[in-house]
């Protein structure tokens, strides 16, 4: 006996309906875990949490500049903080320099403010990567 007989013989179609079910069971309770591992962590983390809660104080370029929590939403404030930092920077200067500088200041959200600026034509694209300030 052989084959399909052979499994029907010795109750095998239930054995592996069994394994299955073992199987999937075992996937679910296992990505359950994992879906819900940042909470675990987050219990065994809670004294450091506290500690970080601790506001930043703001830096010289923050207070100099007055700068906005969202500095994306008004374009116009956000040219002119950003000129007011690249002012250094040769005339026609790279992106990354001015993305770095917004960063070392620490100024929020420097991407999407880049970007904005780029869209609402406050940066000039020079070429080759480079840009200017709109005249």
């Amino acid at each position: 006996m052989t084959g399909l007989q052979a499994i029907n013989a010795v109750n095998g179609w239930a054995m592996a309906l069994t394994g299955i079910t073992i199987v999937l069971c075992g996937l679910a309770a296992l990505s359950t875990i994992i879906s819900q591992l940042h909470k675990i962590v987050g219990w065994l983390d809670k004294p450091k949490a506290a500690a970080a809660s601790v506001k930043e104080k703001k830096t010289d370029t923050q207070r100099a500049l007055a700068i906005p929590a969202r500095l994306h939403e008004d374009i116009d404030a956000t040219a002119s903080i950003y000129k007011a930092l690249s002012q250094d920077l040769p005339s026609p200067f790279e992106l990354t320099r001015l993305h770095a500088i917004g960063a070392e200041s620490k100024l929020p959200h420097v991407h999407l403010s880049l970007r904005a600026l780029r869209e609402n034509g406050h940066l000039v694209a020079e070429g080759e990567g480079r840009f200017t300030w709109k005249p």
